[in-house]
């Protein structure tokens, strides 16, 4: 009975890995077309569709200046770069796989008619170029994570390459923060050690200094009391390692003289392990607007 059962067993292991083995070119057909058809619902645009075929902790790991996780946020990230390009289409050509990670060349083509990341002007230029996208499995079939091999090529072709530094685009992440009033959303993107130097005439008379958080969300307070924005518009980027310079355009109300005022500011931004540790705040050029 022993050697009975012993074969039993035997053939049952033999026959399982067979059918497992049978399974495995099945398996990667079923995920390949799972990605086939998550790309086709990213071209609909049906956000709805696409959520159905990737898991709850679906990451993706180049959509953003850090890695975006669950709807909430993924969806956000990708609906800014489909307004920036509405015509934008991605193509299938290959898709090959190691394990659990497959490999899909990709073609991107549209035109940029839309705001870049919500703040900077369209160029009107088109995009075309292939690159490679890493999709990883996860065991029920469903796309675990995403990643582009070359996440600037997009930013180069427009014209936009100084956002293949992710400072760059961290500095972009603050300025729509500050267009949205969330101050506490910056704060808790710089280093505790935070310094902030302003040299704004009409904010004050010389330089200023806020040192910690603490003071820096002083100065938000103080400038929301002192002006309010019309128009301030970020341009003229130039990002080399954690520093990153740009001009800003701004129309504002001084709220204690009631003077409308049009400056272009040039802000200094230092970064340390990806926070920002140190802005320097200068205005430049400066004109009284006429009422």
């Amino acid at each position: 009975m022993k050697i009975t059962i012993a074969k039993t067993t035997l053939w049952f292991l033999v026959f399982t890995a067979s059918a497992l083995s049978a399974q495995k070119p099945k398996v990667m057909e079923q995920n390949k077309a799972l990605i086939r058809a998550a790309y086709e619902a990213l071209n609909m645009r049906n956000f709805d569709l696409f959520f159905t075929m990737v898991s709850p902790e679906f990451t993706d790991y180049t959509a953003a200046p850090m890695p975006v996780k669950g709807r909430e946020n993924i969806q956000p990230a990708y609906e800014a770069f489909m307004k920036a390009f509405p015509d934008m289409k991605f193509t299938v050509i290959q898709t090959v796989n190691e394990g659990n990670k497959y490999y899909t060349i990709v073609k991107l083509t549209g035109t940029n008619t839309g705001s870049v990341m919500g703040m900077l002007p369209p160029t009107g230029k088109k995009v075309e170029f292939t690159d490679v996208d890493v999709i990883e499995m996860d065991g029920a079939g469903k796309a675990l994570s995403h990643a582009v091999s070359n996440p600037n090529l997009i930013f180069e072709q427009i014209g936009y390459g100084f956002l293949g530094n992710s400072n760059a685009q961290a500095v972009m992440d603050i300025y729509k923060k500050f267009g949205s009033g969330d101050v506490n959303g910056i704060l808790s993107g710089s280093d505790p050690d935070l310094m902030f130097e302003i040299d704004d005439r009409v904010f004050d008379y010389g330089t200023r200094w806020y040192k910690g958080k603490k003071e820096v969300a002083q100065f938000f307070k103080e400038l929301n009391e002192k002006f309010k924005y019309e128009v301030f518009e970020p341009y003229d980027f130039v990002a080399s390692g954690d520093n990153v310079y740009c001009r800003v355009k701004a129309k504002y109300t001084h709220l204690p003289s009631g003077k409308r005022y049009e400056s272009h500011y040039t802000h200094h931004f230092k970064f340390k392990d990806g926070k920002v540790i140190l802005f320097r705040g200068m205005d430049g050029d400066q004109s009284l607007v006429k009422m």
